[in-house]
């Protein structure tokens, strides 16, 4: 046998092992391998540099077989059709877990395919000393046996298996992801076919680099784009479209509650078949504009309003009955919340609307309504001023802010005709937008998780105030907000507060409304036991305005109880205002102080001195004041 390493075309193995090498490294740096569908990757690249370099070395082998050992020849050969079969194994593997993952299907599946490969194997490895396969020597170098074609009759297996696998596991693949897998057989088939026909040109390993190229590039190409489950496209594809989208339209969005209890309650084969169908659901009534935005989520875009209600319908009644569809086999029926902001011109950002939908899904939440719900210009305007507002208040919220202010409001003292206390108030004036209403920033600083900061900002430039005043400033009540009563770190940053500032906790009232009591008992009680006896007294705000409970008053350390001035206004007859003079009369002979806020008529004075009430506040007395007028008027004795 007179054979030349010319006789053999190895350059496009060579090609292929160093192919392999960069798409290698490249899955490397671009796949999470943390996951073993990743890692699948990986590792079928690494069978093909195997498998080419091998195919390289046993060539350089074959045609020097009279000055190269036997041993090496036969190691080489061997380690060829070890890595030549382990690519397909791989990939094949790699349909069973996107199909069957912790089923007994996928069970099942990897025991016919290992035990194919451990068939193989160990074929190969007797081959050294039967030679079915091939055989080498110094004397007659390189002869085929009768297995020889062992290795087109394993690729065969792995590929009729994949077919199968994937018929099995049509309702639980995307139609993308079910397309790639089976086309890519073709390709290997075809680089196949020209080894087959032209035994000196080596392409045994590039016909598994190919296969293996076309799957990667087919999955990647997407992957920022298109969610291989659902089939939908991502979040990412969404944000670009309505960036670059000049025509009106509406963005749907449907939040599915419990998706991720039922992902974690089902097998991967059922939760993956629920994205699948909800997928093609999309896909059918939005065409090419329908998305997976996140594992809970998933929107489409639409042109005109009365499409998207039609189409949103038949959408709302799928999810609705779907478990009945499935004959019950999901652990609990989905929860949905479906919504839809309106958008054009290119003027309003993707992070603007996702913001608009955060808010509507949790109203939608609140109040029970999973049927749609479509947000108009005027909600993006408000979200717009809520995020200005958000960056002011992020901005604003320290001591030293001159544009977050504290005003003053006095407290008229009923036996001591006069101002003696006064109520803190947080305002925020002069900002870029003007002067910000305190019921819309304390509604935004409660949402974004900047409440207790700003309670905690009154407090110290009230201790400043204190203490700049205290000639004049008896006590001020400050209010306390849910979030500051469940902080386990309350009482100690509270006292460290007033000693950096050099105040006594007398000169502190603290004002809690009841519905901070809701589910936070324990806690609350256990922070205000501790404040009290460091000499802080309570006040109970908004007495009346709907979460009132007597047990709750006479069970805590209460100094004063304030009445919501709901309670004055209700007081148009006589019976009712027998009735709330004989709850002042009630708290006062429990030894509590009564402070009725809201007075702003002379009438309403009348009544609640007539209730002997200790104290009074409202705009019939003072309205909120800042720090110097304040002053001013707390100097005055009458």
């Amino acid at each position: 046998m007179d054979l030349s390493l010319l006789d053999y075309q190895v350059l496009g193995e060579i090609v292929a092992c160093l192919m392999s090498i960069i798409l290698c490294f490249n899955i490397c740096t671009s796949l999470s391998m943390s996951e073993k569908s990743h890692r699948m990757f990986l590792y079928a690249s690494l069978a093909t540099i195997g498998s080419t370099f091998f195919d390289v070395f046993s060539a350089f082998c074959i045609s020097y077989y009279e000055t190269v050992p036997s041993a090496l020849g036969v190691f080489s050969s061997t380690a060829f059709y070890l890595f030549l079969v382990l690519m397909p194994f791989i990939l094949s593997n790699y349909i069973i877990l996107l199909n069957f993952e912790n089923s007994k299907k996928s069970v099942a599946a990897f025991c016919i395919n290992g035990i194919a490969y451990a068939i193989y194997v160990v074929i190969i490895l007797i081959n050294i000393k039967t030679g079915w396969v091939f055989s080498h020597s110094q004397v007659n170098g390189y002869v085929r046996g009768p297995l020889k074609n062992i290795t087109y009759i394993m690729t065969a297996f792995y590929i009729f298996a994949n077919y199968i696998y994937l018929f099995l596991g049509r309702r639980t693949i995307s139609k993308r992801l079910f397309k790639v897998f089976s086309i890519y057989p073709i390709v290997a088939i075809f680089v196949i076919s020209i080894q087959f026909l032209f035994e000196k040109v080596l392409l045994s390993g590039t016909a598994s680099f190919a296969s293996l190229l076309f799957v990667y590039v087919s999955i990647q190409s997407n992957m920022l784009d298109v969610d291989l489950i659902s089939g939908l496209m991502t979040e990412h594809k969404l944000s670009t479209i309505i960036r670059e989208k000049k025509a009106k339209g509406f963005l749907y969005v449907v939040f599915i509650e419990n998706m991720n209890d039922l992902h974690v309650k089902i097998s991967n084969s059922k939760f993956n078949q629920l994205l699948v169908d909800i997928g093609e659901l999309f896909q059918r009534k939005f065409m090419g504009n329908a998305f997976h935005t996140t594992t809970d989520r998933f929107a489409a875009i639409c042109s005109s309003e009365d499409t998207l209600r039609e189409k949103s319908a038949k959408i709302e009644n799928f999810l609705a009955h779907y478990n009945e569809k499935l004959a019950k086999k999901l652990p609990e029926d989905l929860r949905f919340f479906c919504v839809a902001v309106e958008f054009g011109d290119g003027k309003i950002s993707y992070s603007t609307l996702s913001d608009v939908i955060n808010i509507m899904l949790q109203k939608s939440k609140k109040n029970g309504q999973s049927s749609l719900q479509i947000c108009g210009t005027k909600e993006l305007e408000q979200n717009s001023r809520r995020k200005i507002i958000e960056k002011i208040l992020k901005q604003e919220l320290n001591v030293s802010s001159s544009k977050f202010q504290v005003f003053y409001q006095p407290i008229y003292s009923v036996k001591e005709q006069k101002f003696t206390y006064m109520e803190a108030l947080a305002r925020l004036k002069n900002t870029e937008i003007g002067d910000i209403p305190p019921y819309e920033f304390i509604e935004i600083a409660e949402e974004k998780g900047l409440i207790e900061k700003l309670g905690f900002v009154v407090l110290e430039k009230v201790c400043h105030f204190i203490k700049e005043h205290e000639n004049v400033v008896k006590a001020v009540s400050v209010n306390f907000s849910v979030y500051q009563m469940m902080n386990v770190n309350l009482v100690k940053t509270v006292l460290e507060i007033l000693q950096k500032h050099n105040v006594a906790p007398s000169q502190i009232i603290i004002e809690i409304t009841e519905s901070i009591f809701i589910d936070n008992y324990e806690i609350v009680h256990k922070n205000m036991t501790d404040l009290s006896n460091n000499g802080f007294r309570f006040y109970l705000d908004d007495f009346g305005s709907g979460y009132s409970n007597i047990a709750n008053v006479v069970s805590l350390p209460f100094s004063t109880i304030k009445m919501d001035r709901t309670l004055v206004l209700m007081c148009d007859n006589v019976y009712k205002k027998s009735l709330f003079t004989n709850l002042v009369g009630t708290f006062k002979d429990a030894g509590l102080n009564v402070l009725v806020e809201g007075v702003e008529t002379d009438t309403q004075d009348d009544l609640v001195r007539s209730a002997k009430t200790d104290y009074i506040q409202g705009f019939l007395y003072s309205k909120p004041l800042d720090e110097q007028t304040c002053v001013e008027v707390l100097s005055k004795k009458a």
